[in-house]
């Protein structure tokens, strides 16, 4: 392959990247790159392959199983978000009522230093 200035690519280079792109449906019979012709016996060699199919079914599953506990903390830690918000809007709301801190900590199992921090928070004028 030649060198090229930025932005501008060489044949041999673009038509590597056309094959690798879309290996199902590229005209590899018309083919003369001898580096794409290898990559493409690579890879029917690879399909061929019950030890590669395994594989990349097992790597597959691994995928799917990983975004899946990834979507289920991000839906735990979302649902606890949300629960310690609304813990802290009821302890808010009853510190409004004037309710003493010990019935807001046993009503709410927030911690003292947390209800004396939302306590400041909300302000002398409420």
């Amino acid at each position: 392959m030649t060198l090229s200035k930025k932005g501008n690519i060489s044949e041999e280079l673009r038509e590597t990247l056309r094959y690798m792109n879309d290996t199902v449906h590229y005209a590899i019979g018309t083919q003369t790159n001898p580096l794409i012709r290898k990559m493409h016996q690579a890879v029917e060699t690879a399909k061929q392959s019950q030890e590669w199919r395994d594989a990349f079914m097992t790597h597959a599953m691994d995928q799917r199983t990983a975004e899946l506990r990834g979507i289920a903390i991000g839906r735990a830690e979302g649902r606890m978000e949300g629960s310690s918000e609304a813990t802290e809007a009821i302890a808010k709301s009853l510190l409004l009522m004037n309710y003493p801190i010990h019935d807001i900590i046993t009503a709410t199992r927030l911690s003292k230093d947390r209800i004396e921090f939302l306590h400041r928070e909300k302000g002398p004028e409420n």
